[in-house]
């Protein structure tokens, strides 16, 4: 019932809009007709340090350390023990190996508990939400962000570590393959912990891979800036509107008039 009355509805519209294809194939499936457009929701990302700094000026926090970052709530579909399970065959390649893990949710006991059953809970934090000035400090302090997840609000986050001058390995899903190529990240499939493994090592070992795919990150990024979007959508207004007042003009011209005379 729920999709018949969504489609129902959708179908009324002169244009739907989605942050990603992946939600307007979805439509299209469920049996939406009406035109369809992507526009992608704004980020603002002009103050953020990342967009200038470059991946050798990034803070250390000391010698040998390699940190891992994830950002999102911590739900199962977020696979964030995809990470920690690649933690162990981390450790013996790169002692110093941390994973900071922002957020929370209701998937975070099980994920304290599989961290301890791993013996790795002194390499993975748990540093619960943050925003604003904190989380640029998480990033800034970060040298790989990782998402193991094909949830769409991944997408968001992933841009925003992009943003920050972060390389990416992330999982393919049509959430995220829209925004990530080869160029700007390191794809793997979800659940391939030894694919993970390997990519974090080759961005361990591989510098100017890592720094190349921060900056391509940061120049993706900028397109989620408000302004381009803010034009992006006057012009669907411009459209929109522009189509009612034709079918308007249709409908008047339509209706016929009184031809005899009047009393």
């Amino acid at each position: 019932m729920a999709v018949r009355y969504a489609r129902w509805y959708y179908n009324q519209c002169d244009l739907v809009t989605s942050p990603s294809e992946a939600i307007i194939t979805a439509l299209r499936d469920c049996g939406v007709r009406v035109p369809a457009r992507v526009v992608r929701d704004p980020l603002p990302l002009d103050h953020w340090p990342g967009l200038e700094r470059s991946f050798d000026e990034k803070p250390r926090r000391g010698p040998g350390r390699f940190t891992l970052i994830h950002v999102g709530r911590l739900i199962a579909e977020r696979r964030v023990d995809d990470v920690i399970r690649a933690i162990p065959s981390l450790i013996t390649r790169i002692p110093a190996v941390s994973f900071t893990v922002v957020g929370e949710g209701l998937a975070e006991p099980s994920l304290r508990t599989l961290a301890d059953r791993l013996q790795v809970t002194s390499h993975v934090r748990f540093v619960g939400q943050m925003s604003g000035a904190r989380l640029l400090d998480a990033y800034a302090a970060s040298d790989v962000f990782v998402t193991t997840s094909g949830a769409e609000a991944d997408r968001l986050t992933t841009i925003e570590a992009m943003a920050a001058g972060l390389p990416v390995i992330a999982a393919r899903s049509p959430s995220l393959v829209e925004e990530l190529d080869a160029s700007r990240a390191i794809l793997i499939d979800a659940g391939d912990t030894a694919a993970l493994v390997r990519s974090i090592l080759t961005l361990r070992g591989d510098r100017a891979r890592a720094a190349a795919l921060g900056a391509a990150g940061r120049a993706h990024a900028a397109r989620f800036s408000p302004d381009p979007i803010a034009a992006d959508w006057e012009e669907i207004y411009g459209e929109v509107l522009s189509r009612s007042r034709q079918r308007r003009a249709a409908a008047s011209r339509a209706v016929p008039q009184p031809t005899g005379p009047r009393s």
